[in-house]
Parts: structure tokens; C-alpha cells; sequence
């Protein structure tokens, strides 16, 4: 703010300049007693005015630091003085002052913001010192947790104990799977910490997601993939069969309407193969079933010479009755 010679402030001060050096003349040059006391009046008056003034100034000042130091921007400066210099120093004061306003509003506008979106998250989000004391329990977490209130990381043990260790131990970028049964239901919980720095002040902010379902989805989609193999391998072996006891039952029944039925050595060599085909995938048929008892024992291979002559006449004998029909 640059100084006004205008102002009346200045006009006051040359003034009493201006007095003081009469009064010294007048001491140095008369001995009129009432002129050098009018002059030591005048001089006093004005040094008690312009020392009344500036104590106003610093009175507004430090009203002004006190509204800053105790948040409290209620204060308001009066524009009305003589003095343009004052007038401009009040406003300032004024503009200063609904600046702080706006800026405070601004800022818990968007504390209020924030606050909301950690509160509706989906996910569950909790922060404590290393004291333990709890700073935020969003409502994710507390839904999770099945808690309505909870002031100390031990106040959450009667929960799991399990859960309170891995909330300590866990460092920043730790990840960890807890497994918990809460209210009689059985929960997969994924944990992930990290360490932030607030204020000096160290403060571990742990996220939390219940990934029960996920896991439930991935093992009904699992099963489903089971229950598709286990029809394509059963299916593999009762169609062959369904299809040889055909081809038996429809040369027998061929022969039986014939008066004098006899079999052609070939014949009884097909028909003969076609039971043991029958039989060997009815006996496959039975082990694969019992093999699916124990699922969870990975089978060591059976390594053994196959005659590739036998195989591809039983695979024949497989496929006859489809090239019959197909011509």
C-alpha cells in the first residue's frame, strides 16, 4: 500500500511537524508564558490523536490475526473514516476476511465431498494410528465387520483376532486372505495396507473386500466345466456301446427270421468282437465312474504297448453301424 501525501494522516503529521518547531521557536525566542503553553497543547492533542489512530490501526491488525489464529472470520472493519488510507486498509481487511470465508467453505465443501464417497464405496476402508486408535470406519467396513462403532483396532478382536493381527502386521503394499465366519457365514476376505504420513503423524489406512461370492461364481463355474466333461466322457463310451448291442441285435434278429440260421465263421468273428467292445468299454465305463470318487488324486499314466492292428479293427467295429446308416 503506497503512501498518500493527500491523506489526512500526512496532513496531521506536517501539522504537528510544523507546531513542534514553533514551540521550540517560541521557547528559544519569548518568554510568553500563554503562547508557549497553547503551543505545548496543540502539540499534545495532535501527538495524542495521531497515538490514538495508530493504536485503532493495530487494534483492527490484531483483531484481524486473532479472526485468522481462532477460525473465527465473523469480524468485520468499519469504511467509513476521513482517512482514505484507513478506508482502503479496512477493505482489504474486509476482502481478506470473505476471502478466508470462501476458501473455508470451499475446502469443507469438498471435506464433505470425499467424506461421502469413502462412506458409499463399495469397499471397506478403515484407518488407525499406531497407537491403535481408529480415525475412520467407513460404512463398507462396518457392514462387513458386523460393527456399528468400534474406537480402538482391539476393539474389533470379539470379531476375529486373525483379522486384528494381519491389520498390524500387514506394511504398506501388504496383501493378505483371511478367512472368517461371521454372524454363522463363512467369508473370504482380501486385506490390502498401506502406511500414509499425516500431519508427522503416521496413520495406516487398511481396505477390505469381501470376495465370498467371487469365489463362489468361479467355483459353480468350475463345477459346471466338471459336470460338461463328465457327460462328453460318459456319453463317449455308452454311445459305442448303444451302438454295438444294435448291430448285435439287428444281425440276430436278421438270422432269427431266416428258417435255417446259420453263422458265417466272419460273423461270429464280428459279432464276437463286438461283444468284447461291449465289454471293454462297459468295464471302462465302470472304472472311469469309480475314479471320479478321488478327484482330488492326480492319476499316474499307465504306459503300455497298444497293437495298432486290434485298435483300428475295434475302431471299425465302433463306426460300423454309422457308415451303414450313412451308406
Amino acid at each position: 500500500m503506497g503512501f498518500n501525501f493527500r491523506s489526512p494522516l500526512f496532513t496531521r503529521i506536517a501539522i504537528l511537524v510544523a507546531t513542534v518547531f514553533v514551540l521550540a521557536y517560541a521557547v528559544a525566542n519569548t518568554f510568553n508564558i500563554v503562547i508557549v503553553l497553547a503551543l505545548a497543547g496543540a502539540t499534545l492533542f495532535q501527538i495524542s490523536h495521531l497515538i490514538k489512530e495508530f493504536e485503532e490501526s493495530n487494534q483492527n491488525m490484531a483483531t484481524f490475526l486473532d479472526a485468522i489464529r481462532f477460525d473465527d472470520l465473523s469480524a468485520t472493519f468499519k469504511t467509513d473514516s476521513n482517512d482514505p488510507a484507513v478506508q482502503r486498509l479496512h477493505r482489504e481487511l474486509n476482502e481478506a476476511i470473505t476471502k478466508l470465508k470462501t476458501s473455508r467453505s470451499e475446502k469443507d465443501s469438498e471435506y464433505q465431498f470425499f467424506k461421502n464417497i469413502v462412506q458409499h464405496v463399495g469397499i471397506g476402508l478403515l484407518t488407525f494410528k499406531k497407537d491403535g486408535s481408529i480415525q475412520m470406519m467407513n460404512t463398507a467396513a462396518k457392514k462387513l465387520l458386523r460393527v456399528n462403532h468400534a474406537k480402538h483396532i482391539d476393539d474389533l478382536r470379539p470379531v476375529s483376532e486373525v483379522l486384528v493381527e494381519a491389520f498390524l502386521k500387514l506394511k504398506t503394499g501388504g496383501r493378505e486372505l483371511a478367512r472368517l465366519v461371521l454372524a454363522d457365514e463363512a467369508v473370504q476376505i482380501s486385506i490390502y495396507a498401506i502406511e500414509l504420513t499425516l500431519r508427522g503423524e503416521v496413520i495406516k489406512l487398511i481396505s477390505m473386500n469381501n470376495i465370498q461370492s467371487e469365489l463362489d461364481e468361479k467355483e459353480m463355474e468350475a463345477w459346471q466345466n466338471l459336470v460338461r466333461v463328465l457327460t462328453h466322457e460318459i456319453m463317449n463310451s455308452v454311445t459305442p456301446i448303444s451302438s454295438l448291442a444294435g448291430v448285435v441285435e439287428g444281425e440276430l434278429h436278421s438270422k432269427m427270421e431266416q428258417e435255417a440260421a446259420t453263422f458265417t465263421k466272419e460273423e461270429m468273428e464280428d459279432m464276437h468282437l463286438s461283444i468284447q467292445t461291449i465289454s471293454k468299454r462297459s468295464a471302462g465305463l465302470i472304472h472311469f465312474v469309480r475314479e471320479f470318487k478321488s478327484l482330488s488324486q492326480r492319476p499316474q499314466p499307465n504306459l503300455a504297448p497298444v497293437k495298432v492292428k486290434r485298435l483300428l479293427e475295434e475302431m471299425a467295429v465302433l463306426q460300423k453301424k454309422e457308415l451303414i446308416d450313412n451308406g
